[in-house]
């Protein structure tokens, strides 16, 4: 299993969900083993689209789904919020799941990326 956290911080900060998938695509080894399980876990708590101008998610998800990685996103925050910062469109361009962990709430959220509610 591959984790990826490229730029969290409890407190907020530009993360670049874009260049953190494009990195762990291009410069990670990965097995070609088919049946092999190839997953990436992001996490964050600021807007998806950051960075988007250089490196886009949706680009390298897709890109990602084309190896048979998948992606699953977990948001820091409540789940509105989360599909309001686009986090669950990575699940659906990676072919994973759309999570949260809500600190307002005593359990974590984990939900079907195709339908964000």
């Amino acid at each position: 299993m591959l984790h990826v956290c490229y730029g969290f911080s409890p407190r907020g900060a530009a993360q670049y969900l874009g260049r953190a998938l494009h990195t762990a695509l291009d410069n990670m080894s990965w097995s070609d083993d088919w049946n092999g399980l190839r997953i990436i876990f992001i996490a964050g708590n600021e807007s998806a689209d950051q960075g988007v101008d250089d490196y886009d998610f949706r680009v390298s998800a897709r890109a990602a789904r084309d190896k048979d990685i998948i992606i699953n996103a977990l948001y820091a925050g409540n789940r509105e919020q989360g599909i309001v910062e686009k986090w669950h469109e990575i699940a659906q361009h990676g072919g994973g799941t759309f999570s949260v962990i809500d600190p307002a709430s005593s359990w974590a959220n984990a939900g079907d990326a195709s339908s964000p509610r």
